[in-house]
């Protein structure tokens, strides 16, 4: 091996460390993979010890990359499937008319388990759409606007002229 395929190590009489590059790698890989645990706290510590610090950095990083987070989040938008970007409307469309705190509207689940529940009536929504011909929504049987929760057994699919004229009433 030629000694590009070694780091550089001043503190050795020839220069170069003892392990190639490929070597240290594999060493450094298997000891993040044995010690994840041990490393995430660590991390942790550290940032939850420099919050002024780390927001600093991220705060740069976000300046310093617009353009890359921009196609980084179109890219993970453009790749959401029909029902996912279905329910994350659903769900975020009850989120802005709420004012209930998120653990109570979606009835003590996070919001990723509400977006679980809300995925098979976004998939019905959609196939009913395309057998209809006519546009259906997720419903609140008791609306949001009154007290209603985001949870499995308040949702319904109806179709958008019964949502209309359902309006802030209950039940259909």
């Amino acid at each position: 091996m030629s000694v590009g395929g070694f780091y550089k190590d001043k503190s050795k009489k020839d220069g170069f460390a003892g392990r190639c590059k490929t070597c240290d790698s594999a060493k450094s890989s298997k000891y993040n993979k044995e010690n994840s645990k041990a490393l995430l706290e660590k991390t942790k510590k550290y940032r939850a010890n420099n919050k002024d610090l780390v927001k600093v950095w991220g705060d740069k990083y976000k300046s310093n990359n617009k353009d890359k987070i921009l196609a980084y989040e179109k890219d993970k938008r453009d790749s959401y499937s029909k029902e996912y970007k279905v329910a994350l409307g659903s769900i975020n469309s009850a989120r802005r008319r709420s004012t209930l705190s998120s653990d109570a509207l979606y009835g003590g689940l996070s919001f990723t388990k509400a977006l679980e529940v809300t995925l098979p009536l976004a998939g019905e929504r959609l196939r009913l759409d395309e057998a209809t011909g006519e546009t259906h929504h997720i419903d609140h049987i008791i609306p949001i606007s009154k007290g209603g929760t985001h949870t499995v057994d308040n949702l319904q699919v109806i179709t958008q002229t019964e949502n209309i004229l359902k309006h802030n009433n209950e039940g259909i």
